[in-house]
């Protein structure tokens, strides 16, 4: 095998791991935006009892705005969803961003349009996404929904990159270094 092939193999499954690892985080970020785009209906005219429930079931943090972003209820924290120990609780890091009235999806639904907020935070283990949905509801205010996910260093498509190039550049080593012990053929000594 020559060193092109082996070069465009590592540079293919380098680009085809980090593209897996992009697809595989778009995948869990769609897939818990489509889960709580499906919640107001389900929590629609519910009150505290109700969403404390639902959020409890569904991980997620439910709370009522006054048509003013005033807190009317909020549900209790929620975990990260694909979370692992040693993590806060989706309260902690609802609490480094803006207070809810001043945030932009918050804003959209007082107006009238429903709207949805992500964010990206850092954490020692990596980063955690929280997404909102804030809905409108008749007769004024807001019913928002918030989800985190956990995102590990280690799931990132830099991680996979830099995996695939080092294991890459270790077998188009080796490749290498075989093909100089089989051009040098059997050493053979003369008497």
């Amino acid at each position: 095998m020559s060193g092109r092939a082996i070069l465009f193999g590592i540079l293919f499954s380098t680009i085809a791991a980090t593209g897996l690892g992009v697809l595989r985080g778009q995948l869990f970020k769609s897939r818990q935006l489509s889960r709580i785009e499906a919640l107001p209906a389900l929590l629609a005219g519910s009150d505290r009892a109700t969403s404390e429930s639902i959020a409890a079931q569904k991980h997620i943090i439910v709370a009522r705005l006054d048509a003013h972003g005033t807190t009317i209820f909020r549900t209790a924290t929620a975990p990260l969803a694909d979370g692992w120990l040693g993590l806060e609780d989706l309260s902690a890091y609802d609490a480094r961003l803006p207070p809810w009235p001043a945030r932009e999806e918050v804003r959209g639904a007082l107006a009238g349009t429903r709207s949805l907020g992500h964010y990206t935070l850092p954490d020692k283990f990596g980063s955690v996404l929280v997404q909102t949905l804030a809905e409108p509801v008749p007769g004024g205010g807001v019913l928002y929904i918030m989800t985190g996910l956990a995102q590990s260093k280690l799931r990132q498509p830099q991680f996979y990159l830099l995996v695939s190039l080092s294991v890459g550049t270790f077998i188009y080593g080796l490749a290498n270094l075989l093909a100089r012990l089989s051009r040098r053929g059997p050493k053979v000594e003369r008497l």
